[in-house]
C-alpha cells in the first residue's frame, strides 16, 4: 500500500492535511485531487467573506432555490438549535460583531445592547418547511463557520474515499477531522493550559470511521481592556463563555462533532456533558478554566492514553 500525505495552507483560513492509503500513488493523488476540488465548490456555497458565495447572495436575500449543500447545512443548525435549547444559534454572529466592537472601543458592549440582540435572538430567521427553507426575518447575520467546516471535512473525506483503489482517508481542516475507510486513527488532544504546539497531548484517543472536534478559547477570542474573553459566546445571555478552555468532541461525523462541541462549551462542563450524554454514540471532554478534565460517560472508552 502507498500512503501520501500532504498539507496546505491557508484553506478555509487554516492548515488543510490530507492523508491518504491506496494501492498506488496515482490513486493516492487522484483522492487528495478530489477532495481538494470539493472543498473549494463548498467554500463558495458557505464563505462569509467572499460576497458571491451562495449562503451571502441567500443572507441579503436574494431570489433562487438554495442548493442541497446550502439547505442540508442550514437544516443542521436549526435541528442544533432546538436539541440545545437556544445554546447553538447559527445568527449569534450579532454578538461576536458586539464584542469585536468592544475591541476597538476599550470596554464592554452596552449591556442594553447585548439585551437587545439576545430578544431578536429568540427565534431563528429563517425555517424548514417541507424541506425547502423559508426565511421568516433578517437573515443577515447567519453564519455558519460553527458546523460548515466539519461538514466540508465530511465531504471531501467522502468524495476522497470513493476514488478507486483508495483504501483510507484522514481531513484535518484546522482542528475538524475525519477519518474513513480501513483501519484506524489515533489523534492527540493538546492541553489549553500549555502555550506550546510541541508539548505532548493531554490525551490521546483513536477513531474509526469517526470524526473529532475541538473548539478552545485560549488562543481565539476578545480583548476588551485588560480582560480576555473566548470567541464562543452564549447566545441566551450574550456574553463569551467562561467557565471552558476547550471541548473535544467524537461523533460519527464532524458536522455533528462540531455543533455539540459548540453546545457544550456553551453549557459549561456538568450540563455540557450531562446533554452529551443524552445523545446517541457521542463523546465529550471538557476541560474547565482550571485544568479540570470532564469527560461523559462514554469518554473512557475512547482513551488511549492520558497524561
Amino acid at each position: 500500500m502507498y500512503q501520501r500525505v500532504q498539507q496546505f495552507e491557508p484553506v478555509l483560513g487554516t492548515v488543510l492535511e490530507v492523508r491518504t492509503v491506496a494501492v498506488d500513488e496515482i490513486a493516492a493523488r487522484g483522492a487528495e485531487q478530489r477532495a481538494l476540488d470539493e472543498i473549494d465548490r463548498l467554500e463558495r456555497v458557505f464563505s462569509i467573506y467572499d460576497d458571491t458565495s451562495e449562503l451571502c447572495r441567500w443572507r441579503r436575500g436574494e431570489q433562487f432555490t438554495p442548493s442541497a449543500d446550502l439547505t442540508e447545512v442550514l437544516a443542521f443548525a436549526a435541528h442544533w438549535h432546538m436539541s440545545s435549547s437556544g445554546a447553538f444559534h447559527p445568527a449569534a454572529r450579532a454578538l461576536a460583531d458586539a464584542w469585536r466592537n468592544a475591541e476597538v472601543a476599550g470596554h464592554r458592549p452596552p449591556a442594553a445592547l447585548l439585551a437587545a440582540q439576545v430578544s431578536a435572538l429568540a427565534a431563528l430567521p429563517y425555517a424548514l418547511v417541507a424541506g425547502n427553507v423559508v426565511r421568516r426575518g433578517r437573515c443577515d447575520h447567519v453564519d455558519l463557520n460553527a458546523i460548515a467546516k466539519g461538514y466540508i471535512a465530511d465531504r471531501a473525506a467522502e468524495v476522497a474515499l470513493g476514488t478507486p483503489s483508495v483504501v483510507s482517508v484522514v481531513i484535518n481542516i484546522g482542528g475538524d477531522l475525519v477519518h474513513r475507510g480501513s483501519g484506524s486513527l489515533r489523534a492527540g488532544i493538546e492541553d489549553p493550559l500549555e502555550p506550546y504546539d510541541n508539548v505532548a497531548p493531554k490525551v490521546v484517543i483513536e477513531l474509526a470511521n469517526e470524526a473529532l472536534a475541538t473548539s478552545g478559547a485560549t488562543r481565539r477570542g476578545f480583548r476588551v481592556g485588560d480582560e480576555w474573553y473566548g470567541h464562543v459566546i452564549d447566545p441566551r445571555s450574550g456574553e463569551p463563555v467562561d467557565r471552558v478552555l476547550s471541548v473535544s468532541v467524537v461523533a460519527p461525523d464532524a458536522v455533528t462533532a462540531d455543533a455539540v462541541a459548540t453546545v457544550a462549551g456553551v453549557l459549561g462542563p456538568f450540563d455540557g456533558c450531562a446533554y452529551v450524554d443524552s445523545l446517541d454514540a457521542i463523546a465529550v471532554l471538557i476541560i474547565d478554566r482550571d485544568g479540570v478534565a470532564w469527560g461523559n460517560t462514554r469518554w473512557a472508552d475512547r482513551v488511549v492514553s492520558a497524561t
